[in-house]
């Protein structure tokens, strides 16, 4: 439990190596295609136990502004199967690793768009997203220094219209 902070951005990067080399990730648990939202992660704990989701928008021909599908026609049966199999998989075995040493998360720094940044948070938080911690928090710069962000503390994070 001690490292739960750190199981979207696992689930993230699962879903993100199995579909492919040009999905990015968007902390904390977004799928990108370019600037498009392609699917997203969801984890909840509670008394011990995890529960993970993952949403992945296969195929999507009308989608609306910022969102897309990851391919021209409907997947086979067999391709969601795959992709199911291969996030689940990989994910239950880098979350159950006891040495923690399936999980990289200089792998998901490397694919995360986010950081160099600038973002907002919460009523008035603006900063450039310089980090991710060992918590799996973002950790952001502004004039009044650093701050590590964990998810459940932020309610939107986007791209800043421009430099403070």
């Amino acid at each position: 439990m001690s490292r739960w902070g750190l199981l979207s951005l696992l689930a993230g990067l699962q879903a993100a190596d199995a579909l492919g080399g040009e999905v990015s990730l968007k902390w904390p648990n977004d799928l990108l295609v370019g600037d498009e939202k392609v699917g997203g992660v969801l984890v909840e704990g509670s008394g011990g136990v995890a529960v993970a989701g993952c949403g992945i928008n296969l195929w999507w021909p009308e989608s609306p502004r910022g969102m897309t599908g990851l391919n021209e026609h409907p997947p086979s049966s067999s391709r969601r199967e795959e992709f199911a199999h291969a996030w689940a998989g990989g994910f239950l075995e880098a979350a159950l690793d006891p040495g923690g040493g399936a999980f990289s998360l200089d792998d998901y720094r490397r694919r995360c768009v986010t950081l160099g940044q600038w973002v907002t948070w919460g009523p008035e938080g603006v900063g450039r997203a310089v980090g991710i911690n060992s918590e799996g928090e973002l950790v952001v710069e502004n004039a009044d220094g650093r701050r590590s962000l964990r998810s459940e503390e932020v309610a939107h994070i986007r791209a800043a219209l421009g430099e403070v």
